[in-house]
């Protein structure tokens, strides 16, 4: 249930809108507040949705007051002005500062609550498109870090693709033989060990993207990966395994070079 707060220096306002809200079904998560300072108390307390306020209150700025701090504790809360002093609302500062929309009031043929009740509807919607959307480039960065970006380019094309579904997968597998005893070898130069792990593990990533395959996991010093997650079927996976096999033989080669410039 989405958390309204709603400010205004009138008590009968207050009231008014609270019950307006509550009867166009935003339920009983309603806080009210008579002045910017109030409205910053709530706004630290709970998590706030949308913010319908007054313009005019202790000061002629007192609305922009509350779409500033609103805004400070969360950039993506909806903020509706209201004003029946449309002349001293600067519109082009309140949508700058975020506002999500401005409400003069006693417009001729128009309730106020009910442009309330509208605006506050739409700017729930936008609002939950704003998180999804959020959440949705949270999602594709992080996956940026395991698909090579031909393959990325082509999930974003076809979201379908992430769908289950059944297909014929090549898996590669490869460690360092003899890693444990080489860690015993350097283990008085931790730094090194690192440094070493690191370019190794950029490697294969390269090699894997390269070859059209995903990265799966590191496991210590160990690669998983996988070719033909994404690819056409139509061969059965046979290209997919080729690639496989191209990838590790590439990597033993790399390996070599990396292992005669670090040790």
């Amino acid at each position: 249930m989405a958390n309204i707060l709603i400010v205004d220096d009138r008590e009968d306002i207050l009231k008014s809108y609270k019950l307006g809200l509550e009867d166009a079904g935003f339920g009983r998560h309603i806080f009210t507040a008579k002045n910017e300072n109030e409205a910053e108390t709530v706004v630290k307390e709970q998590p706030i949705d949308v913010v319908i306020t007054d313009l005019v209150m202790l000061t002629e700025q007192s609305g922009m007051d509350v779409l500033r701090l609103a805004k400070e504790k969360d950039p993506l809360v909806m903020v509706i002005i209201i004003t029946a002093f449309d002349k001293k609302l600067d519109r082009y500062q309140a949508f700058e500062l975020g506002a999500f929309d401005c409400i003069a009031k006693n417009t001729p043929g128009v309730k106020t609550i009910d442009e309330i009740v509208a605006k506050t509807k739409t700017a729930l919607q936008f609002r939950e498109l704003a998180i999804t959307e959020i959440e949705n480039q949270k999602k594709l960065t992080f996956m940026k870090r395991y698909f090579d970006p031909k393959v990325f380019r082509i999930i974003e094309e076809k979201p379908d693709l992430l769908n289950i579904q059944r297909r014929a997968l090549t898996i590669v597998f490869w460690d360092i033989r003899g890693f444990s005893g080489l860690c015993e070898i350097l283990k008085e130069h931790p730094t090194l060990i690192s440094g070493f792990l690191r370019e190794y593990f950029q490697i294969s990533s390269e090699v894997i993207f390269n070859h059209s395959g995903i990265l799966d996991k590191f496991i210590g010093d160990a690669v998983m990966a996988l070719f033909g997650a994404f690819n056409s079927k139509e061969d059965r996976g046979k290209n997919d395994a080729i690639n496989a096999v191209n990838s590790a033989i590439c990597m033993k080669e790399r390996f070599k070079e990396l292992f005669d410039r670090w040790i």
